[in-house]
């Protein structure tokens, strides 16, 4: 059992290694932040912008707006709880 987890070691050591599991992050990360971004300007930052420039709007459809708007804050408040939760309190 010590062995293998001794190969494995090496295994990951290996600069080749280390170089695609850095690569595969950052480009999995860089396709998160993109697609969190695009979620949070069209479901919160327009539709609040035109509730709160737009007086054209009926009321109506300024409630449809806003509640739009609940939906990623929603979510980014459930990443934000499975973070704590992981992590506890080293996340403050």
């Amino acid at each position: 059992m010590c062995k293998e987890g001794e190969e494995s070691l090496h295994f990951y050591k290996q600069e080749t290694v280390q170089q695609i599991i850095g690569y595969q992050w950052h480009s999995t990360t860089q396709y998160v932040l993109k697609m969190l971004f695009t979620i949070y300007m069209f479901m919160f930052v327009i539709p609040y912008i035109l509730v709160a420039t737009g007086s054209q709007f009926g009321t109506d459809n300024q409630a449809i707006l806003l509640m739009i708007c609940n939906i990623p804050q929603y979510l980014l408040f459930m990443i934000e709880l499975t973070q704590i939760s992981h992590q506890g309190f080293s996340y403050f």
